[in-house]
């Protein structure tokens, strides 16, 4: 039943119909699953890959072994703080370690995606989320709040007590249609992963059941309606980062991604 529920509550798969729409998306990382188990069967399966967060980005050449579109639930590093209850630390691979940047200070990145979609746009909308990660993260909601978590913020907070937190609300801070929350994580080498855990909900603490409802399918995946596509941000590139100053970020539907979920 937990499995289920996970299912509809994440809404890069819901197979409902808009009228049977959520009032709240959560956004965990690995949620309600621990490492080795599985989420439920959606264009096949994975014994460690987190169907609902995907990587579209990574200066790591594409392999068989971890293609650009997956990312994976990983064993917990010693070096990191525990998981958040209901969540898991999630990377760009099956295991902790991962290559580093290209020598000195230079660091790879890698950035994740989540997407969900949002039948109403009015109303005074709530995004929270707590963060931590190895080595440096940074996170925007579309291009249309700018940056939730500066690389000023984001550095080496994978072993403090204390996450990296945002809290936000009100209006026009989500769009109409589909809406994706970005991760950029930059690695100096070794155990590379990020650990998030919060939820996006609408005006009401207990909205009621039926149409009024704002999260559900994206309408232009149910009905071929005319839903606003997300666009990716343009990240704040830090000193060393291989997202070198003047290079443009990839966009969703570029070919420098490689395979992008088309679920929504």
């Amino acid at each position: 039943m937990r499995h289920i529920l996970a299912g509809l509550l994440f809404s890069a798969y819901f197979t409902i119909l808009p009228g049977e729409a959520i009032a709240q998306v959560l956004l965990n990382t690995g949620y309600d699953h621990d490492v080795g188990t599985t989420y439920p069967a959606v264009g096949g399966v994975s014994s460690v890959q987190d169907k609902f967060w995907i990587k579209i980005a990574s200066y790591e050449p594409n392999s068989a072994s971890a293609p650009v579109d997956e990312a994976f639930v990983v064993q917990q590093s010693g070096s990191w703080w525990p998981a958040a209850s209901n969540s898991q630390w999630i990377g760009p691979r099956a295991v902790v370690n991962s290559a580093g940047g290209v020598g000195g200070d230079f660091k790879g990145y890698r950035i994740f995606r989540k997407c969900f979609c949002l039948i109403n746009a009015v109303g005074n909308h709530h995004i929270r989320f707590d963060v931590r990660a190895d080595d440096n993260v940074q996170v925007w909601m579309n291009s249309v709040l700018n940056t939730l978590v500066g690389p000023q913020d984001g550095q080496f907070r994978y072993n403090d007590a204390t996450p990296i937190s945002v809290d936000v609300s009100g209006e026009g801070i989500l769009q109409p249609g589909r809406n994706c929350l970005y991760v950029l994580v930059e690695d100096y080498g070794g155990g590379v992963a990020f650990n998030l855990v919060g939820e996006v909900s609408g005006a009401l603490a207990t909205p009621a059941r039926g149409p009024d409802m704002e999260f559900g399918p994206c309408c232009n995946e149910v009905n071929g309606g005319n839903a606003q596509s997300a666009s990716a941000p343009q990240p704040q590139i830090s000193e060393g980062s291989q997202l070198e100053k003047g290079s443009s970020f990839p966009q969703e539907n570029s070919t420098e991604l490689g395979p992008v979920d088309k679920s929504l």
